[in-house]
């Protein structure tokens, strides 16, 4: 559910981060979110390459679109992407070192290696109400900020607020 909610939110080309700062308000050259998680730990990055005079007009755009994620079900159209988007990512067109890296893991713990329709059995089981619940819990938690280069940072306590966690 997390893996997904993070395709929604800023996987490619169709996502919600892609579409609302990039496509509509032209406030970055790149934007997108990822999920990486190892069996105790797990992170979600949102990155955006923009110019320093567009960082303060898009911070509350990202943060929005993040308080959106927490608050509203996605709709079955986007559930039905990131599903299609998550599966080829992940079965078909997947790094083989990354795949390697996944198989070892997954026989260290259980003494087995993935089943590829398992995987997807497992996918497709992931619900609207899940995707939801994957948001607010990753978006509970105290965010960590970092800028790279010179910008017009916003101070953190205002992205904070305007995050409301």
């Amino acid at each position: 559910a997390q893996s997904l909610m993070a395709e929604v939110l800023g996987g490619g080309m169709s996502s919600r981060l892609f579409k609302e700062v990039r496509e509509k308000r032209g406030l970055v050259y790149e934007v997108g979110s990822g999920k990486f998680s190892r069996p105790d730990i797990g992170q979600l990055i949102i990155v955006a390459g923009t110019s320093p005079s567009k960082v303060s007009t898009m911070m509350p755009v990202v943060c929005d679109e993040i308080n959106r994620m927490r608050q509203e079900k996605i709709s079955d159209r986007e559930l039905a992407r990131a599903k299609t988007a998550f599966i080829v990512a992940n079965l078909a067109s997947g790094d083989e070192a990354d795949r390697m890296t996944g198989n070892a893991m997954a026989f260290n713990l259980k003494n087995k290696l993935p089943d590829n329709d398992e995987f997807r059995a497992r996918v497709n089981a992931v619900t609207k109400d899940d995707v939801l619940k994957a948001a607010q819990d990753v978006f509970s938690g105290t965010p960590t900020l970092a800028s790279v280069g010179p910008s017009d940072f916003p101070d953190y306590d205002d992205v904070f607020r305007r995050l409301d966690i």
